[in-house]
């Protein structure tokens, strides 16, 4: 596979368009359970540095499947091949992470978090 096609993978599943089960086609072995996750990944994994947008496309789409919101964010905020460094840099990117963050520990996203969210999706 080549590395544009490693990306784009990653990419769909940072924006929710692809199960984490996707995850396998780039050599990672992914269990999640209600207690939590593991991930084993290659040592030469490809890496993904997403656009604050695309989290937050991928947050929104997980939040309204509901079901899918907790191991999306627990894979993302565990994972060496995805890069959230754009989000830690953006000036909404405290509020990104925290919804997150609560995500992945199975909390409720508060309306603040996800109006920033939907703003972020938004853009282009």
């Amino acid at each position: 596979m080549n590395a544009t096609s490693e990306v784009e993978i990653l990419r769909s599943i940072v924006r929710g368009e692809r199960d984490l089960e996707a995850l396998t086609t780039l050599g990672a072995r992914l269990n999640v359970t209600a207690d939590g996750l593991q991930l084993d990944e290659p040592a030469d994994a490809p890496v993904y540095e997403p656009s604050i947008r695309d989290v937050a496309l991928g947050l929104i789409c997980h939040w309204a499947v509901g079901t899918t919101l907790q191991a999306w964010a627990r894979v993302l905020l565990a994972t060496g091949m995805i890069d959230l460094s754009c989000v830690e840099d953006h000036v909404d990117g405290d509020a990104l992470l925290g919804a997150l963050w609560d995500a992945a520990e199975g909390s409720d996203i508060d309306e603040h978090q996800l109006g920033i969210a939907r703003r972020l999706a938004a853009t282009s």
